[in-house]
């Protein structure tokens, strides 16, 4: 790893101990997801971040999202593994509960 990357994830923490660290510090808010709601109602979140943010006017406009494979049946920069979401439909580019 280079010196210069190592630097900047030196973090020094309230106990005076330094430790390198990738993440941000804190408890962070990652869970394992099994109900087909609560995996769209995250989907959608994950997908309207540019939008709430103002980046674009849709989510399928943001370059580096999943949606426009979503909204418009198309492959862009990410397709995601719809296979792999049980119970899960897709309408008007929104992911809800079948």
């Amino acid at each position: 790893m280079p010196p210069d990357l190592l630097q900047c994830m030196r973090d020094t923490q309230p106990n005076g101990k330094v430790t390198n660290r990738f993440w941000q510090r804190g408890g962070g808010y990652d869970r394992n997801l099994f109900k087909p709601g609560e995996i769209c109602e995250k989907i959608n979140y994950l997908h309207d971040n540019p939008v709430r943010r103002g980046l674009v006017p849709r989510p399928q406009d943001w370059r580096w999202s999943s949606a426009r494979h979503y909204a418009e049946r198309t492959d862009g920069v990410l397709a995601p593994d719809l296979d792999s979401l049980p119970d899960v439909c897709i309408i008007d580019g929104q992911a809800y509960p079948c």
